[in-house]
C-alpha cells in the first residue's frame, strides 16, 4: 500500500529539503512513499476571519482534487488524537486490512484545515501539543512514518 504525504505549501529552505529528501530515500528502500505539495493560498486581508475561511475553502478544493475515494485519510489537526510510537504502523495496517489503496497524511497550511477536510478524514491526529513550523512537522511526520517499514 502506498503512503502519501499531502502538504499545503512547499519547503523553501535547502537544509530542510535535504533532510526531507534523506527521509524519503530511507523510506523508499522498503516502501512506497509519495509527497504531494499543493499551493498555499495567500492571506490578502491579513488574518481576517472571512478571508481565512475563503482561503481554507480554496485549499480544500485543491486537497480534494488529490484524494481518491479509496484513500484512508489521516489529517494533522490541533484537536486530533495525540499519536505515539507504534501508532503509525497500526494506522497503516488498519487501512491495509480494510482494502485501502493508499494512506494519505494531510498537513494543512498555517491556517489549518477546513471542516470539510476534517470531515473527509478517517482519523485526526496530533504530533505534539506545541505549535510547530510546517517544515518541521513534515520532517517529524516523515521520521515517524519510518516505523511502518521497521
Amino acid at each position: 500500500m502506498k503512503v502519501v504525504l499531502l502538504a499545503v505549501g512547499n519547503v523553501k529552505e535547502k537544509y530542510m529539503k535535504n533532510i526531507i529528501d534523506e527521509k524519503v530515500l530511507s523510506f523508499s528502500k522498503n516502501g512506497e512513499l509519495e509527497i504531494i505539495e499543493i499551493k498555499e493560498e495567500r492571506d490578502s486581508l491579513k488574518g481576517r476571519n472571512s478571508d481565512i475561511i475563503n482561503i481554507l475553502d480554496v485549499e480544500s478544493d485543491r486537497i480534494l482534487e488529490k484524494l481518491k475515494k479509496t484513500d484512508y485519510v489521516v489529517s494533522l489537526a490541533i484537536e486530533g488524537k495525540f499519536i505515539k510510537k507504534g501508532d503509525f504502523k497500526k494506522l497503516y495496517y488498519k487501512a491495509k486490512s480494510i482494502g485501502k489503496e493508499r494512506i494519505v497524511f494531510i498537513i494543512g497550511s498555517s491556517n489549518g484545515l477546513s471542516k470539510l477536510i476534517k470531515k473527509r478524514s478517517d482519523k485526526l491526529i496530533s504530533l505534539s501539543a506545541f505549535t510547530m513550523p510546517h517544515q518541521l512537522v513534515r520532517c517529524a511526520l516523515l521520521s515517524a512514518l519510518g516505523e511502518i517499514n521497521e
